[in-house]
């Protein structure tokens, strides 16, 4: 169940860095690039301002990356955090955009939901109270 969940956390991971990197621009990366189309960007949309956003996404992919790796690690506190980064990102946020959602949108929802369903199965949850265990056993010898 654990596994699986980290399977569809690194697998996405893996797919937002190649989407970054070699997926077509989209609007939003052409003002934070600075890449083709950006043009008919505002005066403020420039210089460090590219930089900052540049390394904030990269720090929200590895922020990820931490978390599903020391949930892999048994620590029961990561799993709680990435379903309140998803509550906040599926649940919050979209009410305020008023946009409606794609394909794309709907499918990283599902894997999402999927995702969270594996890490908080009851079966995860025991192996989870199991690692626990095994470092408070570890701690005491």
């Amino acid at each position: 169940m654990v596994t699986g969940a980290l399977l569809l956390i690194y697998g996405g991971l893996v797919s937002s860095f190649i989407s970054f990197f070699f997926a077509e621009v989209s609007p939003l990366e052409s003002l934070l690039w600075g890449l083709p189309g950006s043009e008919h960007l505002p005066p403020w949309a420039s210089g460090p301002l590219l930089g900052v956003a540049g390394a904030a996404s990269v720090g929200t992919l590895l922020f990820f990356a931490l978390l599903a790796h020391r949930a892999g690690q048994g620590k029961s506190w990561a799993r709680i955090a990435l379903l309140s980064i998803d509550v906040v990102l599926y649940g919050v946020f979209p009410a305020f955009l008023h946009e409606p959602w794609g394909k794309e949108d709907a499918v990283y929802f599902l894997i999402e939901c999927v995702t969270l369903v594996l890490l908080f199965h009851p079966r995860s949850s025991a192996w989870f109270k199991a690692m626990q265990s095994h470092r408070e056993t570890l701690a005491a010898t």
